[in-house]
């Protein structure tokens, strides 16, 4: 067809590259999809048109894609170690640094992915390392690690329970997250005898969605705006509404569907504009 065979394809640290209609190839007849570039105009163009195809907001696009993969994990925290001066405007002060750097980076990564290796070629036990890893960072507790794994671009610690938040990583990997711009917003779902919380799996057929809010308790973190609270909406699947009621309606009773998804949203205004004001992780159905 008409129509390029890649896109766009960008990488973490800014790269990027975009194709044409036909395959690129070279004097010695190797083929490419695109030639490797960098340039954040023709980034920005591409993201543009991207999002301009779709018929709802990129936010609402990225949570349907989460909540149709059942991806859990959606919040990271990433913190950036510069190990040099890049910005070193003495080019011999510069390589020397970049050298010393690059040697420590090496050296950091080697430990980390030993623990892992040996973990997994059966050489030291997940005890072993909380041993080494207390002894070499004494300020912090790894009671709680439960794994050390080499993912291909690091290597990970996987905690329990408490790291920065009480029992907030757990939550996240359960997909019991909520984002609110201060009320306190959930739910429960109640089938076949059974209470369920948003993360967990429910049958299908009849269920009860109990809706649980408090508009006053986080007034204080509430962004510092005019906010009216208006209507509770239930979303499934590609964003579709099932159902939408006051906010202060407490319960709705639907016909749930299998191998779908079903998460709560609470829309009103902030400063006149209508908008979600708090949005749930899912539940699923088998």
């Amino acid at each position: 067809s008409g129509g390029p065979r890649m896109i766009f394809g960008g990488e973490e640290s800014g790269g990027m590259i975009i194709g044409s209609n036909d395959i690129i190839k070279s004097f010695n007849g190797r083929c490419a999809l695109a030639m490797r570039e960098k340039s954040a105009t023709e980034a920005i163009i591409a993201a543009s048109g991207l999002i301009a195809s779709l018929d709802i907001p990129l936010w609402r696009h990225l949570v349907n894609v989460y909540d149709e993969n059942k991806i859990k994990a959606r919040y990271d925290v990433r913190d950036d170690i510069s190990y040099y001066n890049e910005s070193e405007p003495d080019i011999e002060k510069l390589k020397a640094a970049k050298l010393s750097g690059e040697a420590l980076s090496t050296k950091n990564d080697i430990f980390y992915l030993a623990l892992a290796v040996g973990i997994e070629e059966g050489k030291i036990t997940l005890d072993n390392a909380k041993e080494i890893l207390s002894k070499t960072f004494p300020a912090l507790d790894f009671s709680n690690l439960l794994a050390v794994k080499f993912v291909g671009d690091g290597t990970y610690l996987d905690f329990d329970g408490k790291v920065n938040a009480e029992n907030a990583l757990k939550a996240i990997h359960k997909g019991r997250t909520i984002v609110s711009v201060g009320a306190e917003f959930s739910f429960t779902v109640y089938s076949n005898g059974r209470e369920y919380r948003i993360g967990d799996t429910v049958p299908g057929g009849k269920a009860e969605f109990n809706f649980i809010a408090d508009y006053n308790a986080r007034k204080n973190n509430a962004v510092n705006k005019s906010i009216e609270y208006k209507t509770i909406k239930l979303v499934t699947n590609g964003g579709a509404v099932v159902c939408e009621i006051s906010k202060d309606t407490s319960a709705a009773e639907i016909e749930i569907k299998e191998k779908q998804w079903y998460r709560a949203e609470l829309w009103g205004r902030i400063d006149g504009r209508e908008q979600p004001l708090a949005i749930t992780s899912p539940i699923y159905t088998k």
